[in-house]
């Protein structure tokens, strides 16, 4: 039990090395209430009053659910930072006709890219509005497509 207790601080330390500023205070209140167990053979939460063992659950629960949204929130970073990687690597092939080569860091980007249109093949279909109809859609459609034309040839204008 005692080789527990001490995994366990260890364990708290190594978070609170690594914790957000929403994490600290947490932590530093789970540290207190389990300073009040001192009996090593028994479990912490036999040891504490009630009122502090609910409170000792509900900020696990918080310190649980702040860094599984912290980690959330990271691999959304992660994924959007790869998205516009692989925006950037469609761009300069587009424009430029240029593509990474094998050995390049790029090359993993690229190859998902090029992953991605085999899985999307045929579709996404881009459609154009019919130019006898007159609803919304074809107003929208052709007001954007009138300022995208002037915005890239200004001369038009």
């Amino acid at each position: 039990m005692l080789r527990y207790r001490v995994a366990a601080k260890i364990a708290v330390q190594d978070m609170k090395n690594l914790a957000t500023s929403a994490q600290l205070p947490i932590l530093d209140e789970i540290m207190r209430l389990n300073a009040k167990a001192t009996d090593p053979n028994k479990p912490v939460g036999a040891q504490l009053s009630v009122k502090d063992a609910d409170r000792f659950s509900s900020l696990s629960q918080q310190l649980r659910f702040i860094t599984a949204n912290d980690l959330i929130e990271s691999r959304h970073a992660r994924d959007g930072r790869a998205i516009a990687r692989m925006w950037q690597l469609s761009e300069a092939e587009y424009t430029a006709d240029m593509r990474p080569g094998d050995q390049e860091p790029d090359a993993t980007y690229y190859a998902f890219l090029l992953l991605l249109r085999l899985g999307l093949g045929d579709k996404i279909t881009i459609t154009t509005p019919r130019v006898d109809a007159c609803d919304l859609r074809a107003a929208i459609y052709f007001s954007e497509s009138q300022g995208a034309l002037s915005a890239a040839n200004p001369s038009l204008q």
